[in-house]
Order: structure tokens, then C-alpha cells, then sequence
């Protein structure tokens, strides 16, 4: 379980997670199948137990009883991943419980902290007449779109309304220099880093602009440039700021510039990755998206349109493995459809999602962008210099297509971007288009297209 709750603790999500072990006294003595698994997830944990072994009596059901109701509380205020170990003795048949009836409740006694009233608070007051809103992973919703009638917003492709009137490009805004042209008097942020890197870079130069942090829980600062901290709910700082005025233009300058990115990407050459991440949120209707950390994440972030349903990744920890299984578990859960878009290094990592999936039988669209490996390191520096660059990108030199196949899933070719949109047709089973790009070609794509959108808004 280490991966997700690596995830998990990063990425805020509440989980309890239980683990049966040996008893004490076969630990550390050669028994078989057994480790110490005390504390085993390390500070990744927001709390953590490890209940004795179980006892036929009243008193030890009370016991656990509140073990139970703690973990739950523990796992549900602190946002984030708890551990309880539970040792057992043989024989491991029920045993039936003494007289009398175990007394403590199950049910979790803490209640959330209160949200914080903005109303009347100097957060206004900070952010001044040209506030710029960066909304990140874990807020979002209908105060945010409210907000964005009044301010402009970047929002983070895993914010839970990525739809208009939210703003959809402010990574490409960010590397044209438009935060350059258009300062901010004041950053509110909320929720998580972004997972633009010229977004994050610019607020990280520049912490002579007040930025205020909304996060419930910890301080998501990695360049410690927030000059207030607020231990709050994003969605009730965003519906407390609703119909923040602000300096006239100042909107309309932002939506400006969105519809002449917009203009500049309109045309994208397909199948180029950035047409794919276009294609694959304007197909998506309902249907919830699941989309890879690396280029994928940032493809969607640049050139993606605003969708219905919800974009998810795992950008807790940023982190490219067991997308597909988390996908396959929500679809068999929920019962949705969902659509996946990955890298084919994420998909290898997880060829176990593609078996779990069609074990399920989870309606899953998958989307492989398979350039021959790492194709995110082509944007490094390294990739210009003059060495072994192939050990950075990682080539596979696998048939991705064909252990597709192998696993039981439907494959098709998408030579065009016409034929990824009739694969996108939504319908239920197991189906995998792998789109074929290069390396090379992608990061001369991505420069014209940036080039493009630096000239527009010059």
C-alpha cells in the first residue's frame, strides 16, 4: 500500500488503511511471511496503531471500538492517510464474546473546525485592486466559478470546475509574459501548488506581490513566497470574496488574452500531443477524466478545453504510477465511464490496472501517447547537450499496442485526429488507442506553438 499512501498523505486524501500481521512474539524470530510492520509507512502517516491481538471479551471490543471511531477522525480532520496494524493468533476461526455487550460507540465524536469568515478580514485588503486568483488541486467548485464573473482565475487542470469562466491557459499566459505585462497587486492561492512550472516559477521570483495561501491542511509552499497563511476551506474563502471589485479592465484584459491563445491554438496539427489533450477534453462530455503527470497533465493544462466532467490525476506526490488502477477502481464504483490519458511509461507501470480494469469490468477509454519513453525530458536542457540522452528518457522498446492486446483489451490505431474522436465515442468496455508521436518532434511543435502565443500577445 505504500504508493497510495505516499499519494494519499501528498495529495490530502483521507484513508484508512488496515494491515493484518503475525503476533508479537513471532516477529523478529524467523517466523515465515513475517516483517516488522510497525510504523512501515514512516511519517507518511497521519496517525497510527497497532491494536493487540483480539480477546473474546467485552472490554477489548470496547477497546476497539474507539481505536475505530479515533482512526476515522484522525484520517477524516487530518486529510490524509491512517495506519492500523492488526496482529492475529491461530487459530484464526471466531470466537464468541463473553457475556455482556460491548458499550463504546463506533460512531466518530470530532467534528471540522469551523471555516473561516473572510468577510470584513484584510485578505481583501491584501490583494488589492488587481488581485489574480491561482487555484490549484483541492479547490474549486461553484465559488470558484462565481469568483471568476468578478476576478481572473487560473485554475489548475485538477480543480473541480475547470469550465468557463475559469481561465484554461495560464501556463501558456505564464511563459508569454503576460504575468509580466499584466502584474497582480495581490495572488490569492488556494489549495495546492499548480502544476504549471511557470506559474509556480513566477510567484517564486516575485514575493514583493503579497500572495495569500488558503489550505486546510499544512502549508503547500515548496518556495516559502506566501506572505499569509490561511488554515481555511478554498471554496469558502472563494465564496466569501464573490463579486470582488476590481480595478476596471482588469478582467476584461485577462479574457482578452484567453481568446487570443485561444485563436493561436485553434489549429492545432494532429495527431500532435497537444492536438490529442484538445481532442480528448472536447470528446470527454460527462465522463470523468483521468489524465498522466507528466506531459499529459501539462498537454491538458496548455490546450485542453473546459469540460463537464472531472479531470483527475495523482499529483499528490506527482507521481506516474497506478493511474489506470485508480481509474479502474472509481469506474467499477461508481459505475461511470472514464477516459484515461497517459504516457506509455505510465502505462507499462501499470499493466496491472489494465487486468484489474477488465476484471471489474470498468467502461474504460484509454488514450497511450507513446513517444518512445520519457517525452517530458526533451524540454530539459540536457536534451541539447551532446551525451547519452536516451538514459534520461527512458526508450522502452516495447509494442505497447500489442501487450495491449494481451491483456484483453480492444485496440485501435488513431492515425488522425479524426480517428481519435470516433474512438472517443463514449460505449462501454475496455478499449485502448495508442497514438504514436516523436520526442523530437513534439518539443518543436510545443516551441512554435509557444512562439506563436508570445507573439499574439506582445
Amino acid at each position: 500500500y505504500l504508493p497510495a499512501v505516499a499519494e494519499a498523505a501528498n495529495a490530502r486524501v483521507p484513508i484508512i488503511v488496515l494491515t493484518s500481521d503475525r503476533p508479537a512474539e513471532l516477529r523478529d524470530v524467523g517466523a515465515p511471511q513475517t516483517i516488522d510492520q510497525v510504523g512501515i509507512y514512516g511519517r507518511a502517516i497521519r496517525w497510527s496503531k497497532s491494536v493487540g491481538t483480539p480477546e473474546p471479551t467485552v472490554e477489548w471490543m470496547n477497546l476497539l471500538a474507539g481505536v475505530a471511531a479515533r482512526a476515522w477522525d484522525e484520517s477524516a480532520l487530518g486529510r490524509g492517510p491512517v495506519h492500523l496494524n492488526l496482529p492475529f493468533r491461530e487459530p484464526l476461526g471466531p470466537t464468541v464474546i463473553g457475556e455482556g455487550a460491548p458499550t463504546a460507540s463506533l460512531r466518530p465524536q470530532a467534528t471540522p473546525p469551523p471555516r473561516l469568515e473572510v468577510a470584513g478580514s484584510p485578505v481583501a485588503d491584501l490583494l488589492g485592486s488587481r488581485p489574480l486568483v491561482v487555484a490549484g488541486d483541492g479547490a474549486g467548485g461553484e465559488g470558484l466559478s462565481e469568483l471568476a464573473g468578478s476576478v481572473p482565475v487560473l485554475a489548475d487542470p485538477l480543480t473541480a470546475a475547470r469550465r468557463p469562466p475559469l481561465l484554461l491557459r495560464g501556463n501558456a499566459m505564464a511563459r508569454a509574459g503576460l504575468l509580466d505585462r499584466l502584474t497582480p497587486t495581490g495572488v490569492l492561492r488556494l489549495g495546492g501548488s499548480p502544476t504549471s512550472k511557470a506559474i509556480a516559477t513566477w510567484l517564486a521570483v516575485h514575493p514583493e506581490v503579497p500572495q495569500v495561501l488558503v489550505d486546510e491542511v499544512g502549508r503547500r509552499d515548496p518556495a516559502g513566497s506566501a506572505t499569509t497563511h490561511l488554515r481555511a476551506d478554498p471554496e469558502a474563502v472563494a465564496w466569501a470574496l464573490e463579486g470582488y471589485e476590481a480595478e476596471p479592465g482588469w478582467l476584461d484584459a485577462w479574457r482578452t488574452a484567453e481568446a487570443t491563445i485561444d485563436a493561436v491554438f485553434a489549429d492545432l496539427p494532429g495527431p500532435s500531443e497537444p492536438a490529442v489533450a484538445a481532442t480528448v477534453t472536447a470528446c470527454l462530455g460527462a465522463r470523468d477524466l483521468w489524465v498522466g503527470s507528466s506531459m499529459p497533465i501539462r498537454d491538458v493544462d496548455d490546450f485542453g478545453v473546459g469540460v463537464d466532467g472531472r479531470i483527475h490525476g495523482t499529483r499528490g506526490a506527482n507521481g506516474i504510477d497506478g493511474l489506470l488502477s485508480a481509474a479502474a477502481g472509481a469506474s467499477a464504483l461508481t459505475g461511470r465511464q472514464g477516459v484515461v490519458l497517459l504516457g506509455d511509461i505510465a502505462f507499462l507501470h501499470d499493466l496491472g490496472g489494465v487486468l484489474t480494469a477488465r476484471r471489474l469490468g470498468a467502461d474504460l477509454t484509454i488514450v497511450v501517447v507513446d513517444n518512445r519513453g520519457g517525452g517530458i525530458f526533451s524540454f530539459l536542457p540536457q536534451a541539447d547537450q551532446p551525451g547519452p540522452f536516451d538514459l534520461l528518457a527512458t526508450p522502452h522498446g516495447f509494442d505497447v499496442a500489442e501487450i495491449a492486446k494481451g491483456l484483453g483489451a480492444r485496440v485501435v490505431d488513431v492515425p488522425t485526429r479524426e480517428a481519435l474522436e470516433r474512438f472517443l465515442v463514449p460505449g462501454p468496455g475496455l478499449h485502448v488507442a495508442v497514438v504514436t508521436t516523436d520526442r523530437a518532434e513534439n518539443r518543436a511543435i510545443h516551441d512554435k506553438l509557444l512562439s506563436r502565443a508570445r507573439a499574439a500577445l506582445a
